[in-house]
């Protein structure tokens, strides 16, 4: 009998509640940085339309095709060596590797250079269209190792658990996306950018 609670019940287990927080936090990030783009780069660079001010979307998108491109093949690679080196021995942790570098060090960087950049009004439009194209790259790196993760950490509940993991993303992209402007409004964007920097560590370290 399929029970529709079965999503939210798998929370009860650590491994999909920890890569659940993990994954909330990226998405967080992703709609903080692109809900708000028009309200923040439009008036900072002088742009007149919401055409103009699309290119910066397409430019997350595109980071996140070509990361897409490479992310599972990273993956694996880091499975690969990780097995190496333990005589074939593996474990579904390592699969964590790869979005651990993209948490730890590439998001919040981008992340801390793009918010300041604009805070300071220093770097030009093309700073904050490389930042975005990095963020959107490095999500994508991340994922395919998250992903594969809530599939073999606990095989039984592989399924509850990859469901799990989206209703998490999901639920920190509607966060993001109620918030992110009064956020801006009330401390500006340097400092918002900050908090999702944090956020993208703890990430990393959970």
């Amino acid at each position: 009998r399929y029970d529709p609670f079965s999503v939210i019940k798998v929370f009860m287990l650590w491994p999909f509640a920890l890569i659940a927080y993990v994954s909330m936090v990226i998405v967080f990030n992703m709609f903080c940085l692109v809900t708000p783009i028009r309200t923040v780069l439009n008036p900072r660079f002088g742009l007149d339309s919401a055409l103009e001010a699309s290119i910066f979307f397409v430019l997350a998108g595109s980071g996140l095709v070509i990361g897409s491109l490479v992310g599972g093949t990273y993956s694996d690679y880091i499975l690969r060596k990780l097995k190496e080196r333990r005589n074939g021995i593996s474990r579904p942790e390592d699969r964590l590797v790869a979005p651990f570098i993209a948490l730890f060090l590439i998001l919040p960087v981008t992340m801390l250079i793009y918010g300041w950049s604009l805070e300071k009004k220093a770097g030009g439009m093309a700073l904050p269209m490389v930042c975005l194209f990095i963020v959107g790259f490095a999500q994508a790196i991340a994922f395919p190792g998250i992903n594969a993760y809530c599939l073999e950490c606990i095989p039984e509940k592989k399924s509850a658990g990859l469901a799990s993991n989206y209703f998490a993303r999901f639920m920190g992209g509607a966060v993001a996306s109620a918030t992110c402007k009064l956020e801006i409004d009330a401390i500006g964007i340097g400092y918002a950018s900050t908090i999702s920097a944090l956020l993208l560590v703890s990430g990393s370290l959970v």
